[in-house]
């Protein structure tokens, strides 16, 4: 069984950090800003190292998206160093998801023949995969090779891999997703009955990505069977009942569906499924929620520093929107919505 210690340290420290968070308040100003002027104000915020080290090779739009990353990188480091080592297996777990994404992209590379260097640009080496070890493994023959040489806490995606009855990309994707989920959902089994709240939300993340994976595959046009092989089924019976029973639906069915399902209150909001957009706001409004009550549970455990954790994502989600947005010219009115208020 895991130990869920409590920190008071860390506590303090964390409570320092999350006042350093970007008030909702100022996100209105910000979209009223153009690059040079946000990159300004980043700087005048907890973003100021990174602003004015990444601004000596970099401007507009790609400094601020380096600085946010190198920002997000040291405060998982700063994170690590004033909590208890303990607890440091529930933070690794929550950046599995990085990891996973890193090498989906490193095998994607590594499969099209993209040069190292482009590919280094768009990872996010904010897991156990960093920027040492992404050269590494891109530096690697084959994906046979990437695959033996991942480090431990990845080392068992190679029984996944090894099990893949080809090896084509949608394979070894998918194959990744599921020995993510399985490594979540091994992990929450290890949790003592304090960490409920904590098994929840990550529950809750995966219940969201599958009600994701369905809307967009189902807009795509996919098939019940070809959507079904990319969800994951946990061993909630009730979720899983909402997933089968949308499978079967026909798309005039889909709505009432909704309406009777615990995520009648987000389906009720929506204006329109034509975008997905609403919908994964409102979901990730709904997780905000869960991470938020973290704190409320025994701010001096893990909790604190999970919440904190998603806040601060959530933060640099809603800045790197409304850059991409002025960087491509996109009308702010329509950015709004799209923010998750902290």
């Amino acid at each position: 069984m895991i130990q869920m210690g409590e920190s008071p340290y860390a506590y303090v420290r964390i409570t320092v950090m999350r006042s350093l968070l970007i008030p909702s308040a100022q996100y209105p100003k910000l979209m009223k800003m153009g690059l040079s002027e946000i990159s300004h104000y980043l700087g005048e915020t907890q973003y100021r190292k990174e602003v004015t080290e990444m601004g000596l090779t970099y401007s507009g739009i790609a400094l601020i998206e380096k600085a946010l990353l190198q920002n997000f990188i040291h405060t998982i480091m700063k994170l690590k160093r004033i909590s208890p080592e303990s607890l440091t297996p529930f933070i690794d777990h929550y950046l599995l998801k990085y990891d996973i994404l890193n090498l989906k992209t490193i095998i994607r590379a590594k499969m099209a023949h993209i040069p190292t260097e482009e590919t280094m640009r768009i990872l996010q080496p904010a897991g156990i995969i960093r920027e040492d070890m992404a050269k590494s493994l891109l530096g690697m023959g084959d994906v046979d090779e990437i695959i033996k040489s991942l480090p431990d806490t990845l080392k068992r995606y190679g029984k996944y891999y090894a099990s893949l009855k080809n090896k084509s990309l949608f394979e070894i994707e998918n194959g990744l997703d599921r020995f993510c989920y399985d490594e979540l959902l091994s992990f929450t089994s290890c949790i003592p009955t304090q960490g409920e709240h904590y098994k929840q939300f990550l529950l809750t993340s995966i219940h969201i990505s599958n009600l994701l994976t369905f809307f967009r595959l189902k807009k795509a046009g996919m098939s019940s069977s070809q959507i079904q092989e990319r969800l994951f089924f946990t061993k909630d019976d009730i979720e899983n009942m909402l997933y089968r029973r949308l499978l079967r639906a026909s798309d005039e069915a889909i709505p009432e569906i909704l309406a009777t399902s615990h995520y009648r209150h987000i389906f009720k909001n929506l204006p329109t499924m034509k975008s997905l957009i609403p919908l994964e706001i409102q979901l990730y409004n709904h997780l905000m929620k869960k991470a938020l009550r973290f704190q409320h549970q025994n701010p001096l455990s893990v909790y604190s520093i999970l919440s904190f954790l998603f806040a601060k994502e959530m933060e640099i989600a809603n800045i790197r929107k409304i850059v991409q947005a002025k960087h491509l010219g996109v009308a702010m009115e329509k950015v709004e919505p799209q923010l998750v208020i902290i």
